[in-house]
């Protein structure tokens, strides 16, 4: 995974500013109020710092259908009072477990293009999503497992990140900042 990040400003264009006044020395008989445009030089600068995922987030479901939504809702939330207990058994914090999606909908019979009556509600669906964070990759394809054994029938994705990215953060964009430095005073000379 690649952890970015950009500088681009106007602390950057201060240091090109020094910089560039620094070389061409002051101007004389020239005041602040003699309408001249000030001698900027605009630079950005890009940092980037590589590293492995230590973490991953984890996408998963159940979908429940019965004739009534009643029905469908109850065989959802056993379902999934299953599928988040099984993720907390693996070492999955209750705090890394969050409601992302719930839903329900009606279900109608297929359609048909002779039909001259309205379409008929024949049941429900539920839909009810997760997601889990696991902090332990080396448990990550057991929890797969488990949440399949225990009833999720949606797992939509796993996305792989950092924990704490901010360390990771600060280091690119101290790099920016260094590369935008470097640059500004290349321009300046």
């Amino acid at each position: 995974m690649n952890m970015r990040a950009i500088a681009v400003g106007s602390g950057l264009v201060v240091v090109a500013a020094l910089a560039a006044a620094a070389l061409i020395g002051p101007r004389s008989g020239v005041s602040a109020t003699d309408g001249a445009p000030p001698r900027l030089i605009a630079v950005s600068g890009e940092g980037e710092v590589k590293t492995r995922p230590d973490m991953a987030t984890i996408s998963t479901g159940v979908v429940s259908e019965a004739v009534t939504a009643k029905d469908a809702l109850a065989r959802n939330n056993t379902a999934m009072a299953a599928v988040i207990a099984a993720l907390k058994k693996a070492g999955v914090a209750e705090d890394d477990i969050q409601t992302s999606d719930f839903s329900v909908s009606p279900k109608y019979p297929p359609y048909q293009p002779n039909q001259t009556t309205a379409p008929r509600i024949v049941g429900y669906t539920v839909s009810n999503q997760v997601t889990a964070r696991v902090k332990d990759l080396k448990k990550l394809g057991t929890i797969l497992d488990t949440l399949v054994q225990a009833g999720s029938n949606q797992i939509h994705g796993i996305s792989f990140g950092v924990d704490q990215p901010k360390p990771l953060l600060d280091e690119a964009r101290k790099k920016a900042v260094a590369d935008a430095r470097a640059k500004a005073e290349l321009y300046a000379a």
